[in-house]
C-alpha cells in the first residue's frame, strides 16, 4: 500500500524504466513511502527477535516502541508475530503456503534469499496478490538479466531448495526450474537490504516501486525505512520530471570498486557523473597497503569473537595510521564503524566514544554533505548515546571532577544540549515522521526541560558556554585510540574464487548464503 507517492514510472536515459518526480522536491522530503515493501524476509539471527510482519523487535530500545512478547506461529514454528493482526495478515498474504511448505518438508533454517523466492512464486501462484501487482512483478522479471549458469553457481542451491520446496503447494506443483531461475535474476537484481532505523541489517527487502528507480553513485534519494514502511527520500532538491536515483551501493567507494561490484551484482556498468569524471581520488590505482588493509578487513569482518576482531581491526588502524592512509577513504571507515560495534560489546566504552567523536565531526562531514543525510544523523544518535552513557557513569559515583579530568570536558550538559539541537533539527529531513524522530525529539525535549528547570545562573552558564565546553568535546576528534592491544600483523582473509552474492544499501550488506 502506498501511502505518499510524488513518483512515476517512465522511460529512462540510464536503463529501461525509472522514476521520475511529479512536482519540485525540496531536499530532506519524502518521495515514495510504503506501508510494507512488496515482500519483506528477515535473516536468520534476527527471526526469534523480530515481528515478521511488521518488524518491531524486542530487542529496540525503550523509548523506540519495541515489540511486545513475540509469539511463534504455532504451524509452523519458524515465524514469529507481535500480535494476532500482524500473524493474521502475514498469513493472508503468503504465510499460510510457507506454513504448509514447512510442516510438511520440514527443512533446515533458510536463508533470506530462498525464503524470499518462496514468498514471490507461491504469492503469484496462489493469487493472493492483486493484478497490478503482478504486472509490476512481471515487468521486473523481464527487465532482469539473464544470468549465466556458471554466474548463479553460489547460489545453485538455493534453486534447488526452491524448486524443491515450492512444489509441495498444490498451486504450485507445476513450476519449472526455468521459473525459479527467473525468479532468481529477478530477485538478485531488484532486490535491497531491509533495515532499522539506525540502519542494522535486517533482512532482504523486494518492491517493485522502489526498485524501479535506477542506481547513481552520485544519487539525489536514499531509501530508509521507519519499522517496516520504506520511502524513498531526497538529498537534495528534485526538478519536477527529474529521474530520481539511489545508491544500489556504497557510493563511498573508490570508482574500481563501485563498478566492479555493479558489474557483478547488477549486470551494469554506471555512466554516472561521479564515474566518468577525472577526480584523481576516483582514478588513483590501489596501493599495496589499501590491497592488504582490504584483505584484512574481511578477515576482522569473519570473527566471530568480539575481543578477536577488535584486535584485528585495531591492527588495521595502526596500519593506515603508519602509513598515512586516509580516515575518510574506504574501507577505514567502515573498518571504525565496526570496531564500534566489537568494542560497545565488550563495553570498552572509551574507544566507542572517540570512534562516535570521530565520526561526527571528521570523516561523516567529508563523506556526506549534508548534515540531514541519514548516517550522519545515525551517528549523531549514537554519539548521543554514548555521551549520556559515559557521563552516567561518572554521575552515579558522583565524580564529576574525574569527568574533567579524564576528558578535559568543563561541563557535562553542553555537548548533550548540542547534539539535541543538532539532532532535532534534521531527523525529519533524514527519516520524517515515526518512532525514530519521536524518540530524538523526546531526549531533545527532556535536555531543554532539565536547562530550563535549572537555577538562572546555571542557565546563563550553558546557554553562554564561557569555558567552550563543545569546543573541548569537538577536540577530542584528534585523540589517539588506545591501539596497545591490537593484533601484532595485519590478519589477511584467504583469496576466493567464489563471488559473494550480497544485497547492499550504503554500509549494509545482506550475505545470501546466511
Amino acid at each position: 500500500m502506498t501511502l505518499e507517492c510524488h513518483a512515476r514510472v517512465g522511460t529512462s536515459l540510464l536503463a529501461g524504466n525509472g522514476l521520475f518526480a511529479t512536482k519540485n522536491i525540496d531536499e530532506g522530503e519524502c518521495v515514495v513511502e510504503l506501508k510494507r515493501p512488496f515482500i519483506a524476509v528477515l535473516d536468520i539471527p534476527n527471526i526469534d527477535t523480530t515481528c515478521a510482519q511488521c518488524l518491531r523487535s524486542v530487542t529496540d530500545a525503550e523509548d523506540m516502541d519495541p515489540a511486545p512478547d513475540l509469539n511463534y506461529c504455532s504451524g509452523c514454528r519458524r515465524a514469529k508475530y507481535c500480535s494476532r493482526q500482524c500473524q493474521s495478515q502475514s498469513w493472508k498474504r503468503s504465510h499460510k503456503y510457507e506454513c504448509r511448505i514447512s510442516k510438511s518438508r520440514n527443512p533446515p533454517p533458510l536463508p533470506s534469499l530462498v525464503r524470499c523466492m518462496i514468498q514471490l512464486i507461491i504469492m503469484v501462484k496462489n493469487e493472493t496478490i492483486s493484478e497490478e501487482e503482478k504486472r509490476d512483478i512481471d515487468r521486473l522479471t523481464g527487465n532482469a538479466p539473464h544470468l549465466e549458469p556458471s554466474d548463479t553457481l553460489p547460489v545453485g542451491s538455493a534453486i534447488m531448495s526452491v524448486y524443491d520446496l515450492v512444489r509441495c503447494d498444490p498451486k504450485c506443483a507445476d513450476v519449472t526450474i526455468e521459473e525459479v531461475n527467473k525468479s532468481l535474476n529477478m530477485v538478485m537484481t531488484n532486490s535491497f537490504s531491509l533495515v532499522h532505523e539506525c540502519l542494522d541489517p535486517l533482512g532482504f527487502a523486494l518492491d517493485p516501486l522502489i526498485s524501479t528507480a535506477n542506481h547513481s553513485c552520485d544519487p539525489n534519494a536514499v531509501v530508509i525505512f521507519n519499522t517496516a514502511r520504506p520511502s524513498i527520500r531526497s538529498i537534495r532538491p528534485i526538478a519536477q520530471d527529474e529521474e530520481i536515483c539511489w545508491s544500489y551501493i556504497d557510493a563511498n567507494e573508490v570508482r574500481k570498486v563501485r563498478q566492479q561490484q555493479l558489474s557483478n551484482r547488477y549486470r551494469f556498468q554506471c555512466r554516472c557523473p561521479k564515474c566518468t569524471s577525472n577526480d584523481p581520488n576516483e582514478t588513483m590505482p590501489q596501493s599495496e597497503v589499501e590491497h592488504k588493509i582490504r584483505r584484512a578487513y574481511v578477515s576482522a569482518n569473519l570473527e566471530p569473537d568480539p575481543l578477536q576482531a577488535k584486535r584485528k581491526l585495531k591492527a588495521i588502524i595502526r596500519t593506515a595510521q603508519e602509513h598515512e592512509y586516509p580516515i575518510t577513504r574506504e574501507p577505514l571507515p567502515d573498518v571504525y564503524q565496526s570496531l564500534l560495534v566489537a568494542c560497545s560489546t565488550i563495553e570498552e566504552w572509551r574507544t566507542c566514544l572517540l570512534i562516535a567523536i570521530k565520526q561526527f565531526f571528521l570523516i561523516d562531514p567529508k563523506l556526506y554533505p549534508q548534515e540531514f543525510f541519514v548516517t550522519r544523523v545515525v551517528h549523531a544518535w549514537s554519539l548521543f548515546n554514548l555521551f549520556r552513557q559515559v557521563v552516567d557513569r561518572y554521575k552515579e559515583v558522583d565524580d564529576y571532577e574525574g569527568f574533567q579530568r579524564d576528558w578535559g570536558i568543563a561541563d557535562m550538559v553542553i555537548p548533550n544540549l548540542h547534539l539535541t539541537q543538532f539532532l532535532k533539527k534534521k531527523v525529519l529531513k533524514s527519516h520524517g515522521p515515526g518512532r525514530f524522530a519521536n524518540s530524538v525529539q523526546m531526549f531533545a525535549s527532556d535536555v531543554v526541560e532539565m536547562i530550563d528547570t535549572a537555577p538562572p545562573h546555571v542557565q546563563r552558564y550553558i546557554r553562554s558556554d564561557p569555558d567552550d565546553a563543545w569546543g573541548q568535546f569537538e577536540r577530542l576528534k584528534h585523540n589517539k585510540i588506545d591501539l596497545s592491544d591490537a593484533a601484532p600483523d595485519l590478519i589477511l582473509d584467504e583469496p576466493s574464487n567464489e563471488e559473494p552474492w550480497e544485497v547492499t544499501q550504503g554500509n549494509s550488506k545482506i550475505d545470501v548464503h546466511e
